[in-house]
């Protein structure tokens, strides 16, 4: 009787398995991976938005919480090593950002902002090279100052984007 009552319960639940994977269907629970390559084509296709000065569909490669830090690096005489600055899970040595300045955007209207100054200021990318080092793609170009542009990614759109005005 106990036998019978446990192979009971194994149809039961096999037979629960089976239709629960076949309401799902093939893929219902699949659930977007950023590679480096869809990583490096969005870069290369918000370089496409900025020279064609097209903020909004550059802004929509954003995720909702992304930041972008904007850094002017400077000679510093400080202690060299004076701590870390924390973005997004990486660890940015302090004295880097030192002396001339940075700019913090966070979120979609900012970012925004920050798009919006760079086609103002007539950015136009030449010269563009690409770094794919997962999970990050570096993206380095002359526009009116040589730029590099370091970018992480969550669900295909730009997490975090550091970006180094020399």
């Amino acid at each position: 009787m106990f036998k019978v009552k446990n192979v009971l319960r194994m149809c039961l639940l096999l037979a629960l398995l089976v239709w629960l994977l076949t309401a799902c269907g093939a893929g219902a629970i699949a659930f977007p991976i950023a590679t480096a390559a869809s990583s490096l084509r969005t870069i290369q296709t918000l370089e496409g938005y900025l020279n064609e000065g097209n903020v909004g569909q550059a802004l929509d490669l954003f995720s909702d919480g992304a930041v972008v830090l904007e850094v002017h690096p400077g000679y510093s005489e400080s202690d060299q090593t004076s701590g870390y600055y924390t973005l997004g899970g990486y660890y940015i040595p302090r004295a880097y950002f030192a002396v001339t300045g940075e700019s913090l955007y966070k979120g979609q209207e900012q970012i925004n902002v920050y798009l919006s100054n760079l086609v103002e200021n007539k950015f136009q990318s030449s010269s563009s090279t690409y770094l794919e080092n997962e999970p990050m793609v570096t993206w380095r170009c002359q526009s009116t100052n040589l730029m590099e542009f370091k970018a992480d990614f969550q669900e295909g759109k730009i997490k975090t984007l550091i970006v180094t005005v020399s």
